[in-house]
């Protein structure tokens, strides 16, 4: 059996959003969400990831804009834990700047 048969389906998905994180389009958007997956992808259960896979899944100059506050959030993403936890994370690194 390889490795890739050995993986489960949330290793899988955690993996896919390790590379997504880290290949956005920007390199803004890479450095805030790239780090913020690797950061936390290991302890994430399956509803933090199902919430990070759609808030992944926006466009990249609003999210970007949304978690550094240059832009009013959508009422949807107030909703989403993980856009919160996204949001602090994106004013520490931004503080470190």
């Amino acid at each position: 059996m390889d490795q890739k048969e050995t993986m489960t389906d949330l290793e899988i998905r955690k993996r896919r959003l390790i590379y997504q994180g880290n290949y956005r389009g920007s390199y803004e958007a890479d450095l805030l969400i790239g780090r913020f997956v690797k950061q936390y992808i290991a302890v994430m259960d399956e509803r933090e990831l199902n919430e990070l896979e759609h808030i992944m899944s926006l466009d990249d100059t609003d999210l970007t804009l949304w978690l550094t506050g240059a832009k009013e959030i959508p009422s949807e993403l107030l909703n989403i834990p993980m856009f919160h936890k996204m949001r602090e994370f994106a004013k520490i690194i931004h503080s470190k700047l």
